[in-house]
């Protein structure tokens, strides 16, 4: 009875070589099939686990198998990081930036310099990957500037003028931390109606800055769970002006 046991084992043993054999073709060319896509197909990684764990109990080509499927692990795990998911995100900032005023004078026309600070609240909506976020956002503006000439002749002093208006800032950023915080730039462009007095002199007279200004900004945000805190400082577009905002948002 044990002679045809061991026979028939010994008989079988080829069929079983040539069912392995089949199974682990079969797993290495659904193995690159997914390697060779751009797109992640769950059926076919289903099946290709499935054939992985019947090749690793037969113990057949264990290393092979190994190798193929470290491949296929960092593929898809490729994919699923240039993925793009929605973004949103609400947000708060404590913004200060300059914008130029004009004083007509009997001497000809001077450019002072304003300093306004406020508060902008709003929100962005965009996609984001592991690598990369892109984004709009926008924001009400409300704040108050301060005016004044440096040049002795000129006793013209105007504080807390206060306007209100909107920010928007197209903005795209690089995920540089397992954390998720961003590095990136925004185009910050700025509506603000805000109105100055003309000095009581003879002759003279403001012309009142123009409502729109735009900067180019960098911009950082480093993320708490849900919470983020957020800044960027730049220049304006054409002119020797700045800008710089600080604030706290949360996505959502």
């Amino acid at each position: 009875m044990v002679i045809k046991i061991v026979i028939l084992l010994f008989l079988s043993f080829p069929v079983f070589a040539a069912q392995n054999e089949k199974l682990y073709q079969d797993f290495e060319r659904l193995g690159n099939e997914i390697l060779s896509s751009e797109e992640t197909h769950p059926e076919k990684l289903a099946e290709f686990e499935r054939k992985k764990s019947a090749l690793e109990t037969a113990e057949y080509q264990e290393g092979k198998v190994d190798q193929m499927s470290e491949k296929v692990e960092a593929h898809v795990k490729e994919i699923a990081s240039l993925t793009y998911e929605k973004s949103r995100y609400a947000f708060l900032d404590y913004t200060s930036w300059q914008e130029n005023v004009t004083l007509k004078t009997p001497s000809g026309n001077r450019t002072l310099v304003v300093t306004n600070q406020g508060w902008c609240g709003g929100a962005g909506f965009g996609k984001r990957n592991e690598k990369y976020h892109l984004a709009g956002e926008g924001c009400f503006l409300y704040g108050r500037g301060d005016i004044g000439s440096d040049n002795p002749a000129i006793t013209y002093k105007q504080s807390n003028v206060y306007g209100r208006g909107i920010k928007i800032a197209p903005a795209a950023g690089m995920i540089v931390s397992s954390a998720g915080a961003e590095l990136g730039l925004k185009i910050p462009i700025l509506w603000f109606d805000q109105k100055f007095s003309s000095p009581a002199l003879p002759g003279y007279k403001t012309r009142d800055p123009s409502a729109i200004q735009g900067f180019l900004d960098v911009y950082t945000r480093w993320p708490f769970g849900e919470w983020f805190v957020q800044s960027d400082i730049g220049k304006s577009l054409g002119k020797d002006l700045t800008i710089w905002s600080l604030g706290l948002g949360r996505k959502f």
